[in-house]
């Protein structure tokens, strides 16, 4: 996922059975984000994408 100028890579840290990121602007160099983001609480696998305001603030309110 493209975030500003940095590319934030997710994923299934599987045999600690939780997810992790890293963040990196050219895909040599690497920098662990894991303690940054938080996930909703029973996230699975899936697809990370953007919404807008709108469409978050409706979710937050339905919660």
């Amino acid at each position: 996922m493209k975030v500003s100028k940095n590319w934030l890579l997710y994923y299934d840290n599987y045999g600690s059975k939780n997810y992790k990121a890293l963040s990196t602007t050219d895909f040599v160099h690497f920098e662990d984000v894991s303690s940054k983001i938080s996930l909703p609480e029973g996230h699975k696998h899936g697809t990370i994408t953007t919404i807008s305001a709108d469409v978050l603030k409706g979710l937050i309110e339905k919660k």
